[in-house]
């Protein structure tokens, strides 16, 4: 969790998914495919090259299509309806913290 989307941001998360699928015993992860937006994080040389190592191909959705990303943005709408809009109001990003419930 962030407050801003960064490149540091997604490429955290890409490293947490391939460090808990290695983990899991998956030996390549050659038949990834991640797919994102336009965004400037994840048009960034140093993320794109984080998946080229792991052999993830990028995949880059066309821009102003929301169609591209509506099986994500159902569940990030899932989240915070359930996990924010439902609960006391947390004063910051640092109260949504798991550690911090």
């Amino acid at each position: 969790m962030a407050t801003e989307m960064t490149q540091k941001l997604v490429t955290d998360a890409i490293n947490h998914a391939v460090d808990c699928r290695k983990c899991s015993g998956v030996t390549t992860l050659d038949s990834l495919v991640h797919h994102g937006d336009a965004g400037a994080q994840y048009t960034a040389v140093a993320f794109t090259e984080r998946l080229a190592v792991e052999g993830i191909v990028p995949s880059i959705g066309t821009v102003g299509d929301s169609y591209d990303h509506a099986l994500a943005e159902s569940v990030n709408s899932s989240y915070k309806n359930e996990l924010i809009d439902h609960q006391p109001a947390y004063p910051g990003a640092a109260e949504l913290s798991p550690g911090n419930r």
